[in-house]
């Protein structure tokens, strides 16, 4: 059988090794480093970082889907990855780039590891799609941030997965997943993104995420969307978790009277209505 429900603490005890031993930790993909290492240099033009991204053809099309979707609204689709680094601008670039690069890392090949990371990779697509849509209505925080921003704040969920990429231990049944990533997720995201050398912002987001009442004396920013769009994924997800009222969410409290128009299902109007637009800017991520 290829998931198995195993002895925990042999999940456990594997997954820990990795926390305790920072050198094991997922590194990012070269073209990603070299890529994000170019976009810091003051030499750096648009005619020379699309020649780096086209050394990757998955990205390349990432890129250009992403330019092309609803996220963007362009009369002309780009045509080529130029005209995509124009358009995006550098700081989307490296966004996306991120993005595509945790994709990467954590495939794996095998079966039974291949099932539970694409749920997983589903899962986290849509809930960012959501925080992004949310971030592009309100217009206080830009969309491809909120996107990267989500993704990032549960990245700790993909690196315990990682642990059973070898194929050494079986894969675990969905149960022991989650309690796993409920011990160790958020730990192992903080790790991981601080050995990345991250901004400290998305650092944050992993402690905050989830926190129905974090940043609470602050301005509506990055963790308000990605907690708003976190609130809606579960809601979608039909999921058995307890969920206060919308209303009750310090995110929720700062919108305006133009965005915090409630459903009889205790969600956003906002979400609701552009289901459509959700599923494209997930669709144009896959």
């Amino acid at each position: 059988m290829d998931v198995v429900k195993s002895d925990y603490a042999s999940y456990k005890s594997a997954v820990s090794a990795l926390l305790n031993n920072p050198e094991n930790l997922p590194r990012l993909p070269g073209i990603t480093q070299d890529i994000r290492q170019a976009l810091v240099r003051s030499d750096s033009s648009a005619s020379s970082l699309s020649k780096l991204i086209e050394r990757d053809t998955e990205l390349s099309q990432l890129l250009l889907r992403y330019a092309a979707s609803v996220m963007m609204h362009n009369h002309m689709p780009p045509q080529s990855v130029f005209d995509v680094v124009r358009i995006l601008g550098m700081a989307q670039v490296e966004r996306i780039t991120m993005l595509h690069a945790v994709k990467a890392l954590f495939s794996g090949h095998t079966q039974a590891y291949t099932r539970i990371f694409a749920a997983s990779w589903d899962r986290l697509i849509n809930k960012a799609s959501m925080s992004a849509l949310i971030a592009k209505k309100i217009g206080r925080v830009a969309p491809d941030y909120a996107l990267l921003g989500s993704l990032l704040s549960e990245v700790g969920t993909l690196a315990v997965l990682s642990v059973f990429k070898s194929g050494d231990l079986p894969v675990p049944d969905r149960e022991t997943y989650v309690t796993l990533c409920r011990e160790f997720a958020k730990s192992l995201g903080i790790a991981l993104l601080q050995d990345w050398k991250m901004d400290e912002e998305y650092i944050q987001l992993v402690r905050q995420v989830g926190n129905w009442q974090a940043a609470e004396n602050e301005s509506f920013g990055l963790i308000d969307v990605i907690n708003l769009g976190l609130y809606h994924s579960l809601k979608a997800r039909m999921t058995a978790n307890r969920l206060p009222p919308i209303t009750h969410l310090c995110a929720y409290q700062k919108l305006s009277d133009k965005h915090n128009a409630v459903t009889d299902t205790n969600e956003l109007e906002l979400v609701v209505v552009n289901r459509d637009d959700i599923r494209a800017i997930a669709d144009s991520l896959y």
